[in-house]
């Protein structure tokens, strides 16, 4: 099969509401620990498609799969991208630049940061860092219900849900030497 992606200049410009709240705590000196909520509220988003999920998306359509309705704009749109014979073999499809109708996302940043002088030997920064993506929610037209892409990262989406950081920095006479970093991912 044969497939196609390109610009589109029809697009509307993106738009985006982002708030964040957080507090900073320095219990002690040479140490911080903050926490942030981050909310984006993004209209608009241009994006370029999947084409796995394209078909994935026109086959549940033809075949009534996945809670697909044949006569919503998503199938109708999946449906006209991806050409097929007549015998229902893949011949093209198409994947152009579109708008995303909305897109939600919130997520919890907890950082912890502790600075310490070992005298001779130098200075040491031990961070440790944990973000949680808590929502995840794309409508690709207005019509459309807004799927939660946490609830089925395996199909929707690439990024992970947590992520776990932790390093060490060891600096001499304030030239930084070494630095050693640990990072954990997960989906769940």
């Amino acid at each position: 099969y044969f497939g196609t992606t390109a610009g589109n200049p029809k697009l509307n410009p993106i738009t985006a509401k982002v708030w964040d709240v957080g507090v900073v705590f320095t219990p002690f000196e040479r140490t911080s620990l903050s926490v942030d909520y981050i909310d984006w509220d993004i209209n608009n988003e241009v994006v370029a498609q999947n084409s796995i999920q394209l078909l994935l998306t026109e086959a549940n359509c033809r075949l009534g799969l996945g809670g697909q309705d044949i006569n919503s704009p998503t199938c109708q749109a999946a449906i006209a991208q991806v050409t097929r014979d007549a015998t229902g073999t893949l011949v093209q499809f198409s994947t152009p630049k579109i708008n995303n109708s909305k897109e939600k996302l919130g997520s919890l940043t907890m950082a912890l940061d502790y600075n310490f002088n070992a005298g001779r030997i130098g200075d040491f920064e031990l961070t440790a860092s944990y973000v949680n993506l808590l929502k995840h929610d794309v409508q690709r037209y207005s019509t459309d219900p807004l799927v939660r892409l946490n609830d089925d990262p395996v199909d929707y989406s690439p990024e992970f849900k947590t992520k776990e950081n932790a390093s060490i920095r060891w600096s001499l006479n304030g030239i930084p030497t070494v630095g050693i970093g640990v990072v954990k991912q997960s989906k769940a």
